[in-house]
């Protein structure tokens, strides 16, 4: 089951991340959709807090179902934007 979840990523872009953070943000997504966390906010929460346990610094991350083509931001070195599920989450290190 988890291939069949990894197999539902897709990579709209990955500026300043490696293969190593790509895949820790699929953990990260994925670990998000985990029953306990049934809100938007409470997913997008425990992303950026797994991403400032791992990688310091400052995070934020936003999820929508639309497209991103109207969504930008202001990033300090790292944004990473991820389709999984219908769902857009954009990545990115605020500081």
């Amino acid at each position: 089951m988890e291939n069949q979840n990894l197999a539902n990523f897709e990579f709209i872009s990955n500026l300043g991340g490696d293969d190593s953070m790509a895949d820790y943000a699929k953990m990260s997504i994925l670990f998000a959709h985990q029953g306990e966390f049934s809100t938007t906010f409470k997913k997008c929460d425990v992303i950026r807090k797994k991403f400032e346990e791992k990688y310091g610094g400052c995070w934020v991350v936003g999820m929508f179902q639309n497209s991103l083509s109207d969504v930008s931001a202001s990033y300090q070195q790292f944004c990473l934007v991820i389709k999984y599920n219908n769902y857009y989450y954009k990545i990115f290190k605020l500081r």
